[in-house]
Formats: C-alpha cells, sequence, structure tokens
C-alpha cells in the first residue's frame, strides 16, 4: 500500500494536467502557466540532485521531437499552437515527464 500511495504522489499532477488540458484544449497561455506551476511546486516540494538538468534535458528532447522531426514527419496537428507548430506547454510537459518517470521508476525498483 506504502508503494501505491507514493506512486500517486508523483502521478497525479501528470494526470490532472491531461484531465485538465482535455477541458480546456484551447487556453494555450493557461495549460502553459499550469504546467510552470505543477513543475514549480512538485521540484519545491522536493528535488533530487540533477532533476533541473534531467528537466532541462527532457525539454531539450522535447522540443528536437516535436519541432525538428515534426518537420518532416508531421503526423499531428496542433489546432493551436504557438511555437513552431506544438504548444508552448508540450516541450515542458516532456521535460516534467523526464522527472516523473525517473521518480516512478526508482520507487518500483527500489521496492523490488
Amino acid at each position: 500500500m506504502k508503494l501505491a500511495v507514493q506512486l500517486a504522489r508523483h502521478l497525479w499532477p501528470w494526470i490532472f494536467f491531461f484531465v485538465f488540458q482535455g477541458f480546456f484544449p484551447a487556453q494555450e497561455a493557461v495549460l502553459t502557466g499550469l504546467v510552470v506551476l505543477i513543475i514549480g511546486w512538485t521540484f519545491w516540494l522536493e528535488h533530487q540532485r540533477r532533476e533541473l538538468l534531467l528537466l532541462a534535458v527532457g525539454i531539450a528532447l522535447g522540443l528536437f521531437v516535436e519541432v525538428v522531426l515534426g518537420l518532416w514527419f508531421r503526423t499531428q496537428h496542433w489546432q493551436y499552437a504557438s511555437l513552431f507548430g506544438v504548444p508552448y506547454w508540450l516541450p515542458l510537459v516532456w521535460g516534467y515527464g523526464f522527472v516523473v518517470m525517473r521518480r516512478v521508476g526508482n520507487l518500483i525498483v527500489e521496492e523490488g
């Protein structure tokens, strides 16, 4: 049970964002602000050494995949996108996803 609570603690902001995004898909500025607040809040509560670097690597990779590779292999269209054809919040979610997956992975591996 302890593992489930810890997993939920790390995953609920991630899940909350995607549920929120489903209700307000056209509000790019609101979604970007929400992602920044979620990242700031979760890092304020807890962060480990070099997680900011991991966040930056995730954002950079997200930009590369969504923008650069998207120019050649555009399979998805964002109706409301201001950053070279993708929403501002999308690379931030990539970066936060890197951090969340590391935290969740560490919890699962350490528990096992």
